[in-house]
């Protein structure tokens, strides 16, 4: 029972997290890199979930694969953070006081 409540959990998660980047209002470049972290942090999130509770995807190896992309995903968003910051010429991380 856990187990599906957990993969109702994961499937609100992205749902969710696809709702705050689409409701972000600084532009295309956000929206791009922010849905492709997202939607790539919510796969292996399934992938890992899959990887748990099911021996048969678990010897295919789904477990390493989503593992590999929760830091795909990190680091698209990272790429994307950099991407803005250059574009706007304007450091956003972690704030223009601290890199001023």
């Amino acid at each position: 029972m856990i187990k599906w409540l957990l993969a109702v959990t994961i499937l609100l998660l992205a749902f969710g997290m696809n709702a705050a980047v689409l409701d972000s209002q600084h532009g295309w470049i956000v929206l791009l890199y922010g849905l492709i972290a997202v939607n790539v942090f919510a796969l292996a999130l399934m992938l890992i979930w899959l990887a748990a509770y099911f021996r048969r995807f678990r010897n295919r190896g789904f477990g390493i694969i989503g593992h590999a992309l929760v830091y795909l995903a990190g680091g698209t968003g990272l790429a994307g953070l950099g991407h803005f910051g250059l574009s706007n010429a304007v450091c956003t991380f972690p704030s223009d006081a601290v890199s001023g």
